[in-house]
């Protein structure tokens, strides 16, 4: 019977022992199948998972890091509407203007309540060598105590590149503006009960050339302004068809230094002529004219910080008629965007130009034009704004309007996103007008509000 015993604790040991061997075995055979550690780094199939994020992150300044990345999508920024290879952003605005002087004249003045809607369209083209964009805007301002004080202007715009070879860019633009000028200015007669409207559209073409060290460009283009009629007091029409002309041009730009630099002098030469519709104005005196202008400037490329460029142009024009004197002006041309932080914008927009006029004994009016607008973010959705302009009009030495007239214009306001879709704006303006010898000029105070839907 111990024996029998002694037998099966012998039976059980070796099952035992059998089993635990097995195991074992199995166990090392599936590590010898399993790569070594030295396999694993030598590996280009297999690369090590990134580290899990961070539970907590340092609060310094997320807006400021978050803007400053441009690739991140802005919160409060439209998306767009995806149409086939463009991208359109619509947006429209609908508000009220209240002015303490709507006339814009020196006496009386007359506060009025206006409604404010101005639709827009921009588009930009998602291809990858070319370029389509383009923006079209209309706004109409309709006061209740008088409508013959509203106004309708607008503007559009296209562009079009053409990337032809590595070193050649064709470049096709197109545009269209409407202003109305004010009651109040030297522009229009004392009985004037209605803005004059002008009409101004450009269309160019123009080829550039990358010559390594220097980049040269030739464009041809031509202008076209028309000038409305102007209603007056007792029934009567002042008629500025006389006013209209043509303007086609030829121009030749050299930029030097290599592409991609951040500073870029550059020269540009323009021959411009005008030829008017009607071949003598309403005071028998033939303004067609001969013209150039030549820029010397520099361009700025210089990342997120400074954009744009800035000229010193001269403008110079031969009339036919010998009782006009030739006639010739110098000022800065250009446009510049400082970002010296993401959350701070400022824009210098300046212009030059000799413009048209029925005076008498006067060749052209010289105009100036220096505007400053200034955006900073306290938040993504809420920013704050300021404005200011100068504008100069010189009428000529002698006369009744002769002299300098002077607009200043300041303004301020705040906006505020919603979401993607809609926005709030409110602005308050003040302009000053002085006109030459002779005029008291005006003042005007004004209150905007503004609800922007947008895509």
């Amino acid at each position: 019977m111990a024996r029998s015993r002694s037998l099966r604790c012998v039976v059980l040991l070796a099952l035992f022992c059998g089993t635990a061997l097995g195991s074992r075995a199995s166990l090392a055979q599936e590590a010898t199948d399993l790569p070594s550690a030295d396999e694993n780094l030598s590996s280009d199939d297999q690369t090590l998972a990134p580290p899990p994020p961070p539970l907590f992150k340092t609060v310094d300044d997320e807006a400021v890091r978050r803007k400053a990345k441009p690739d991140e999508v802005d919160p409060y920024a439209p998306i767009g509407i995806r149409a086939g290879a463009f991208i359109l952003l619509p947006r429209l605005e609908v508000g009220t203007e209240i002015h303490s002087n709507a006339a814009h004249l020196a006496v009386p003045k007359q506060t009025d309540l206006g409604l404010r809607l101005k639709p827009s369209l921009s588009f930009a083209s998602d291809w990858s060598r070319h370029s389509l964009s383009g923006n079209a805007t209309a706004e109409w301002l309709r006061y209740g105590a008088d409508d013959g004080l509203s106004t309708r202007t607008g503007s559009a715009d296209i562009d079009l590149k053409l990337d032809v070879r590595h070193d050649i860019l064709a470049e096709f633009k197109a545009d269209t503006a409407i202003t109305q000028s004010g009651l109040g200015t030297s522009l229009l007669p004392s009985t004037a009960i209605s803005p004059q409207t002008e009409h101004a559209s450009n269309f160019s073409a123009s080829l550039a050339n990358n010559l390594g060290q220097a980049v040269i460009t030739s464009k041809i283009a031509l202008a076209r302004h028309t000038y409305g009629d102007v209603e007056l007091s007792g029934g009567g029409v002042q008629s500025n068809a006389d006013l209209n002309y043509y303007e086609p041009s030829l121009s030749l730009r050299g930029s030097f230094g290599s592409k991609g630099a951040r500073l870029m002098p550059f020269a540009e030469a323009t021959y411009a002529p005008r030829s008017h519709d009607q071949a003598v104005d309403r005071n028998g005196t033939n303004r067609n004219s001969q013209g150039g202008t030549l820029s010397v400037g520099l361009t700025l490329d210089d990342g997120p910080i400074w954009a744009g460029e800035m000229a010193v142009t001269g403008d110079y024009r031969h009339y036919a008629d010998a009782s006009l004197s030739d006639s010739f002006a110098v000022g800065l041309t250009g446009k510049l965007i400082w970002s010296p932080t993401p959350l701070d914008t400022a824009t210098l927009t300046t212009s030059m130009t000799q413009g048209e006029t029925s005076v008498v004994g006067l060749s052209a009016t010289k105009n100036w034009v220096a505007g400053l607008e200034v955006s900073h973010s306290l938040a993504d959705n809420f920013q704050l704004l300021a404005n200011a302009q100068l504008a100069l009009t010189y009428n000529g030495a002698s006369g009744t309007q002769a002299g300098y007239e002077k607009t200043a214009t300041v303004g301020g306001g705040v906006q505020y996103a919603f979401n993607r879709d809609l926005a709030a704006r409110l602005t308050a303006q003040q302009v000053w007008y002085v006109d030459g010898p002779g005029t008291t000029g005006y003042s005007d105070t004004s209150l905007i509000s503004s609800l922007i839907l947008q895509r």
